[in-house]
């Protein structure tokens, strides 16, 4: 390989690495109603949500099917905020039913980085996502939630 297609390889390969694990958009504070779109899906819920039945009805949170990397709100039928337990497989009408490990931040910790999960097939974190970013905005939290590797989606709780 040519010095000049290495380079480029390498440049394209940093590009890519850091777009992907990219910090969220320099939103002044994510908290305003305006700085996040809301998640109110009921099939978005782990209790309510319908289960995947097949590839061309499921919910899939990725780029190329229109999703969007910003902050997100679960409300609504979605349930008030993500699920933190490992949810069933095929619920949330997908795939690999995507949840957050670890626990729910303070309102003094601000903005702070958790591990997703897919619960895929028996399997509660067969499928390990993009590190999220969460906040506590009180009475509320917002995700910053990126594209998934695989068909899967953000699955919501009504649990406190």
């Amino acid at each position: 390989m040519s010095s000049t297609a290495s380079l480029v390889c390498l440049i394209f390969g940093a590009w890519l690495i850091i777009g992907l694990y990219a910090a969220p958009d320099d939103v002044e504070d994510p908290c305003r109603p305006d700085s996040h779109a809301l998640l109110s899906s009921a099939s978005r819920n782990v209790a309510r949500g319908s289960r995947y039945r097949s590839m061309s009805s499921a919910r899939c949170d990725q780029l190329l099917h229109g999703w969007k990397e910003q902050w997100y709100r679960f409300t609504g039928e979605a349930g008030s905020r993500m699920a933190t337990e490992c949810p069933k497989g095929y619920s949330c009408g997908t795939w690999a039913s995507l949840w957050m490990k670890g626990t729910l931040p303070t309102v003094e910790e601000g903005v702070v980085e958790r591990n997703i999960c897919g619960s895929y097939r028996g399997n509660c974190c067969m499928q390990k996502d993009p590190i999220i970013s969460v906040k506590n905005c009180g009475d509320f939290y917002v995700y910053y939630l990126r594209s998934t590797y695989f068909c899967s989606a953000y699955c919501g709780t009504d649990d406190v």
